[in-house]
Order: structure tokens, then sequence, then C-alpha cells
């Protein structure tokens, strides 16, 4: 049951007077959170996909020993493409086993984009000029590592896949088998 306490307040928000902060800055702020948010949407979503193509991977590779009529070379593309994954992985998300053995890695996309938000998630003036730099690095470097993915992922993987399904193999997750009696 719901039970009504109180009647409506109204009230007002005010700035900290403290430290004021003129309405520009604060439109700067906000444009900037938004960036940052778009930034880090797409690269987790990319993170996830290059699991998941990780994954898939594993499977062809496991799906083309089960072939006997495929092609050697098919497996040879599926072992490339596992790499060109896990550098994509590497390079988003930091070289993972290197951080394992305590050696100092160079800041990843992740890292840095994690570092913006975490920094800039109870600012109320403009965003530093460090995490602007940060973000344009970012920014840069997952565009140019996105397209490599997005080749991966919507060119080679399909046209591995493609083979495969010529070939007989077994299914394999994301793949929709073809059938003609």
């Amino acid at each position: 049951a719901v039970t009504e306490v109180a009647q409506p307040e109204t009230f007002n928000v005010v700035a900290d007077t403290a430290s004021p902060v003129r309405p520009e800055d604060r439109q700067a702020l906000a444009e900037f959170q938004q960036k940052v948010a778009k930034l880090y949407r797409a690269l987790s979503g990319s993170i996830n996909t290059a699991n998941d193509t990780r994954t898939r991977l594993r499977a062809i590779k496991r799906a083309l020993t089960e072939t006997p009529t495929a092609d050697v070379k098919l497996a040879k593309t599926a072992d490339e493409l596992e790499v060109q994954v896990n550098e994509f992985l590497r390079i988003a998300r930091g070289d993972q086993v290197l951080a394992q053995r305590n050696e100092n890695v160079p800041a990843s996309i992740n890292e840095r984009v994690q570092n913006i938000m975490s920094g800039e998630r109870q600012a109320i003036q403009r965003p530093t000029r460090t995490h602007m730099d940060n973000y344009t690095i970012a920014a840069e470097e997952f565009a140019g590592e996105l397209a490599k993915l997005r080749k991966i992922v919507d060119i080679d993987l399909r046209d591995l896949e493609k083979k495969m399904e010529d070939a007989g193999a077994p299914w394999t997750p994301g793949r929709l088998p073809e059938w003609k009696e």
C-alpha cells in the first residue's frame, strides 16, 4: 500500500557561492561529459563485441578440426583473426598479462576514459586540460581500432563463416546455417 505522507514542496537549487560557476563553464562541462559518455558507450560495446568474436573464433577453430573437407587455410585464417581480436583487446583495455606480472603498461583507451569519468563525475568547473587531452588521445586511438574491429567482424569473419558453410562445417555460434533439400 502506498500512503501519502506529506504534500509536495517547492524549492530552488542554487550553485555553491563559495566557488562561483559561470554558465558557459557549466555548459562546457555538460558537453564534455556527453562526449565522454558517447565514447564510453562505443568503447564498452566494442570490447564486448571483441570478446564475443573471440568466443566465436574458438568455436570456429573447433568446428574446423571436425570438418575433413575444410581447407587448412581456413584454420589459419581463424588463427589470424583471433590474433587481431586479441590485439584490439590489448589496446582497448590494456595488456592484462603484463599487468598481472606487475609490469608497467601504457595507458589503454579504456583506462583513459575511466580516468576521465571518475575525475569529471562530480565536477562543477570546466573539464581540465588533462582530461580533454586524454579524451583526444582515447578518441583518436579508438577510431582507428574500431575500424579494424569492424573489418574483422563485418567482413573477415563473415567470409570465413561462408567458406565454412560451403565446406559443410558444423554449426558455430553466430552463424545461421543454410539448408536446401
